[in-house]
């Protein structure tokens, strides 16, 4: 996978992995929220395989998210391309964002 939609809502996250140079999903998998360090971590060990990340949600969730990637894991901080406000995601509207902002 190296790239991935990332969308956080209500102490829940989606992602939504891309193969190189296609449109079809490669992964989609759902982390519930049980402590935030827990639930950081995952998330985190979840981009170690992207080269690009665009992390979206409604709520200051993703923005908590970025500060604690660039505080325990900089290394995976430096993959994301954009932190963008979304109300909703599904696998369509991943791809749009996917063909907006990554390569």
């Amino acid at each position: 996978m190296t790239a991935c939609v990332i969308y956080l809502e209500n102490q829940k996250a989606k992602l939504i992995g891309f193969t190189p140079f296609s449109e079809s999903v490669f992964k989609e998998i759902e982390i519930n929220k049980t402590d935030e360090e827990n639930y950081f971590n995952e998330l985190a060990d979840s981009m170690e395989s992207t080269t690009e990340v665009l992390l979206l949600g409604p709520d200051e969730e993703k923005g908590n998210f970025r500060k604690w990637l660039l505080k325990h894991r900089r290394n995976l901080g430096s993959k994301l391309v954009a932190v963008i406000p979304a109300k909703t995601i599904s696998t369509e509207i991943a791809k749009t964002y996917r063909k907006k902002y990554l390569h």
